[in-house]
């Protein structure tokens, strides 16, 4: 039946160009009084040939359409079906890391792990895939908006929560964010949201508890829209976290198609607006931007340890949203390298099992497989009280940590020093600290921010400075307490 139908179309079409020869031909004889019969003789002959090689092309492109879609959707289908169960092979030997296992049994573990982890790598650089993939995700987020709606994102890993914040803003939805279980239900406490989307696995109360005490508090907690999020996506997650309370998960790193059917089915109606086509034009770049990346891009690619294409996918194709998170990475990378030796030298492997986790997540978010994997066996090492493979193993590790930060260096050099400051108001200076105190109240990471950018500007002397500048840092991580407690010292 198919067949015929496209038999059908072309004959259609092949009908069409014989009209226009058609046309031509009476064209060629209506001129014959001006030229030979044998020159309109072979006029004709040659348009017929023109019209059967115009025909000819156009169902040659037709079909090769068709094939090029037939491929897309090939390689859409394996790509979903195989990563599916390559997740489940990876969150299943995560949880028997965590496990007690004996020393042999842990490098068969190890081993799934990290070849689970390979061939994911080597599913997600499937040809066309990226294109594909982040193309149809992105487009399909800009088809709907959100704006009035009321997020919470809690999580303690800065990497996630901004990867989180920048995928909402896709959304035109100015999320909240909390970086602890005990941050998020203060902040709960004092504003009404939509969505809670909970981390699962984090420091001193994780997701489970949070939510637990969450549901505690009865009348409309108990009815609040919590979402969990896992980078355990096994099977039988979903069962076990909607037993705990929650109403969904989702997977991290978080993917576009998934956050979208999130929002559609736990966002109330009223707040999810439909994008006309004008809207959804997705190459809104500026040609400045573009040439800028390019040049990113391509320094980036010198780095060995970095697989550019990979963190790219991690944050949806998003290209700002990943140049600022690799800054961020370098930023941080030295703080985390000397905590983890810190922990190493004094023999402390529970703090060092937990710095060396966050040194993982923050390596899978920029696209460092490799160095992500090594981090793993160490924190599993350390998790077991493997002290002996943590010692052997460490001190290359942070070697190429090291390397990576110099290359890094060289992508990312430091500011040029700023001009001399002018001496600024004080009355002026009061009121700019009690507005940044009274955002980080309201948990306005935004305002509180470009208030604190904005007295950056003058000179209020060293120790004001100091201060200012660690309530700055406090803020960006979404640790308003800290900014509090900074802001609250300065001397006025």
């Amino acid at each position: 039946m198919k067949l015929l139908t496209r038999i059908k179309a072309e004959s259609v079409l092949l009908f069409q160009y014989l009209t226009v020869a058609v046309v031509l031909l009476f064209m060629i004889i209506a001129g014959c009084c001006f030229v030979s019969r044998i020159s309109a003789l072979a006029g004709f002959i040659a348009m017929l040939l023109l019209c059967g090689i115009l025909a000819f092309m156009h169902v040659a492109k037709k079909r090769s359409d068709e094939a090029n879609r037939a491929k897309s959707s090939l390689l859409a289908n394996m790509s979903r079906e195989i990563r599916a169960p390559v997740n489940t092979i990876i969150g299943m030997s995560e949880l028997l890391s965590n496990s007690r296992l004996c020393e042999r049994d842990m490098r068969f573990v190890n081993d799934i792990n990290m070849s689970a982890n390979s061939l994911l790598s080597i599913i997600n650089d499937f040809p066309d895939m990226p294109e594909i993939e982040a193309g149809n995700d992105f487009h399909k987020a800009r088809k709907i908006s959100a704006p009035l709606a009321k997020i919470l994102v809690v999580d303690d890993n800065e990497f996630n929560l901004r990867v989180a914040l920048g995928l909402l803003d896709l959304f035109e939805i100015d999320a909240k964010a909390a970086s602890s279980g005990k941050e998020a239900i203060e902040m709960i406490l004092k504003d009404d949201y939509d969505i809670v989307f909970l981390d699962h696995m984090m420091p001193e109360m994780d997701g489970i508890a949070t939510i637990a005490e969450i549901r505690k508090l009865g009348d409309k907690y108990k009815q609040l829209k919590i979402i969990a999020l896992t980078a355990n996506a096994i099977q039988g997650a979903k069962e076990m976290f909607i037993a705990y309370g929650f109403d969904g998960l989702i997977s991290k790193p978080i993917e576009i198609p998934a956050l979208t059917n999130i929002l559609i089915e736990w966002l109330l109606p009223g707040l999810v607006v439909q994008k006309s086509e004008a809207e959804t034009d997705i190459n809104t770049e500026n040609k400045d931007i573009q040439c800028a990346f390019a040049d990113f891009w391509e320094a980036l690619g010198q780095i060995k340890e970095i697989d550019r294409e990979i963190g790219l996918r991690r944050v949806n194709g998003q290209k700002d949203m990943y140049r600022n998170n690799l800054r961020l990475f370098y930023e941080r990378l030295k703080e985390n390298r000397d905590k983890m030796t810190e922990y190493m030298g004094g023999e402390d492997l529970k703090n060092f099992s937990i710095a060396v986790r966050s040194m993982k997540s923050m390596l899978e978010g920029v696209g460092a497989a490799s160095l992500s994997n090594a981090a793993f066996k160490l924190e599993t090492a350390s998790r077991n009280s493997n002290a002996e493979y943590c010692a052997k193993h460490f001190p290359g590790f942070i070697i190429r940590l090291f390397s990576l930060n110099e290359q890094l260096a060289a992508i990312f050099p430091p500011e040029e020093a700023a001009p001399e400051k002018e001496k600024a108001c004080i009355s002026r200076f009061r009121e700019k600290i009690t507005m940044a105190m009274e955002a980080a109240d309201r948990y306005d990471n935004d305002a509180g921010i470009k208030i604190l950018n904005e007295l950056s500007a003058y000179d209020f002397g060293e120790e004001a400075r100091g201060l200012l500048e660690n309530a700055l840092t406090a803020l960006k991580r979404y640790n308003y307490d800290a900014a509090k407690e900074f802001l609250s010292k300065i001397p006025c």
